[in-house]
Order: C-alpha cells, then sequence, then structure tokens
C-alpha cells in the first residue's frame, strides 16, 4: 500500500491472489481532487465501475494490474496527487457480482 508517497505495507503474492480472488479487483484510492480523479477514471474502459464517497475513490477492474493502470492514466491526465492507494482484501467480489 502507498501514502503520501511512501511505500507503507509491503504484500504478498498470496496477499495479491486474495485481492483478485475469482471475481473482480478493486482499489481504495484517496486523493487530494477526488472529482477531478473521478471525471478521469470515468473515461477509462478498463474500469467496470467507479465509486465515490468524501475524498475516496473505489475503482473495479477485472484484475489488480487493470484497475492500477488505469488510476496511473487518471492521475497523470487529471494532475491530481494520491495521497494513498491500496487493494483491499475485503472489497473482493465474486464473480457475477455487480
Amino acid at each position: 500500500a502507498l501514502s503520501r508517497g511512501k511505500v507503507v505495507k509491503m504484500g504478498t503474492s498470496l496477499e495479491l491472489t486474495m485481492v483478485q480472488g475469482s471475481g473482480k479487483a478493486r482499489l481504495a484510492v484517496v486523493a487530494e481532487d477526488p472529482r477531478a480523479l473521478v471525471a478521469a477514471l470515468a473515461q477509462d474502459s478498463e474500469l467496470l465501475a467507479v465509486e465515490m464517497s468524501g475524498r475516496s475513490v473505489v475503482v473495479v477492474a477485472h484484475d489488480v494490474e487493470a484497475a492500477a493502470r488505469a488510476v496511473g492514466r487518471a492521475v497523470v491526465s487529471s494532475g491530481t496527487p494520491i495521497l494513498e492507494l491500496s487493494p483491499e482484501n475485503a472489497l473482493v467480489l465474486p464473480p457475477g457480482a455487480p
């Protein structure tokens, strides 16, 4: 996990597998300007869904790598800094979930 540009938690390949599971992957992002980030993410065809609550944005994709690529592109195009970025084990969706 990243927080303010620093690695705050190192994961294992087992944790990544748990995050990805057999369904959709979700990344939790805290941004300085979440509306600008969401506007940029909305244009990305790799994402399945984008949710915003306060300064937090959750992106949903088929896998963690696709979600991370989309967040990276959105950061560059919107110019908004990311304060935190982390995959959340508890946010893995089973196959067929919306």
